[in-house]
């Protein structure tokens, strides 16, 4: 089981930075509270993946985990074309739940970033956080920390709430080593990125964060025009004499569209993928 580690231990263990102490501060309150579930735990198997985390909870807890209670932090650079003379070492991190498709970094943040070769000392790829010393902003190491929020649910009143903001979620706190791919901290979704804008206030934004399209999604969309198409098509043939010039353009229109598809579905399939074309009900839906 994993275990959740008391608090005198996260001090004795130095489990946190001296600048995670608005973290420790944090935890403090919490530990006072009887059966509270937020806290730091440690658990018995080495994760580097949101996937391999909560397959482990899933496994090793009572809680019903789903994979977007698992929380990414990674961390990017300006592309080397496009930063000037001071900004090589400037770092942007995005906070996200895992849902599987990548962040469009440059439509969130106007910049073209890649992924970062040097992180903060104190973690490395597997055990980002955004729990980023108090220095690393104020000195501008950490220029800025964008965190997804989910659309508000109706009826939340005008502050508002997302479906994610009161769910448990398992964030890495940092660390190197082996031993820090075994700790993580689970709190409420919406008290990470509170704490995050009550301390960093104008470096960090909270909004829904723009995601790109999975190929899945693209050839599927691309599935749904053909087949619209193909029915339009379809539609006007019905309409024509067997002797109207047209009706061999429209052929000619259906037949390429049949190719593409065929195409389409032959790609998709190969990867043991479910076949990705709709039916014609589920083009008019």
């Amino acid at each position: 089981m994993s275990r959740k580690l008391p608090f005198e231990e996260i001090l004795e263990r130095r489990i946190l930075t001296p600048g995670q102490s608005y973290l420790q501060e944090y935890l403090g309150r919490m530990y006072q509270r009887k059966d509270c579930q937020i806290g730091i735990y440690e658990h018995k198997v080495v994760t580097h993946t949101c996937k391999e985390k909560i397959d482990l909870l899933r496994k090793d807890t009572p809680l019903n985990w789903d994979l977007e209670q698992a929380i990414k932090a990674p961390y990017f650079k300006i592309a080397e074309k496009d930063r000037q003379l001071g900004e090589e070492d400037l770092l942007y991190c995005f906070v996200f739940p895992e849902l599987e498709r990548e962040v469009d970094k440059r439509k969130v943040s106007g910049m073209h970033l890649v992924m970062a070769d040097r992180l903060l000392p104190y973690m490395e790829h597997g055990t980002c956080t955004p729990f980023v010393a108090v220095d690393d902003v104020l000195k501008g190491r950490v220029a800025h920390i964008y965190v997804h929020r989910a659309p508000k649910v109706k009826g939340s009143g005008k502050a508002g709430v997302t479906h994610l903001d009161h769910k448990l979620v398992d964030i890495s706190v940092g660390g190197v080593g082996e031993d820090a791919h075994k700790i993580s901290l689970w709190m409420p979704y919406g008290a990470m990125w509170k704490m995050l804008r009550w301390r960093f206030g104008q470096y960090t934004t909270a909004k829904p964060l723009a995601f790109k399209k999975t190929d899945a999604e693209i050839k599927s969309e691309r599935i749904r025009f053909l087949l619209a198409e193909q029915q339009k098509f379809d539609d006007e043939l019905k309409q024509l004499s067997p002797q109207e010039e047209r009706r061999s353009y429209l052929l000619a229109q259906e037949e390429r569209i049949k190719a593409e598809l065929e195409s389409l579905e032959s790609k998709h399939s190969g990867n043991g993928h479910k076949p990705l074309i709709a039916t014609p009900d589920e083009v008019k839906a």
